[in-house]
């Protein structure tokens, strides 16, 4: 498990060929769907640039924390490029 102060990355193996991509915001991280799909578009548009170098039976989920919320894209970007081990 990988945690910034934003989100926090969990990595399973799974028996799927390809690597598998989610990111979880609850309703208790953003209580509007607006804000919830809005970081979920960031980091899905952010980690979509290291997902090929996910090995094949991967699965990464990310789970937004309440500091995502106030986080400017600029600041996700910088926590995503920061990951040690991902």
């Amino acid at each position: 498990m990988l945690h910034t102060d934003f989100f926090s990355v969990r990595l399973h193996q799974t028996t799927h060929k390809q690597p598998r991509f989610a990111v979880v915001a609850s309703k208790k991280i953003a209580p509007t769907a607006v804000m919830r799909n809005l970081l979920r578009r960031r980091l899905y548009e952010l980690f979509g640039k290291k997902i090929g170098n996910i090995s094949g039976g991967t699965a990464v989920v990310v789970f937004v924390k309440k500091e995502a919320n106030k986080a400017s894209f600029q600041e996700l970007k910088g926590a995503v490029e920061n990951l040690d081990g991902f």
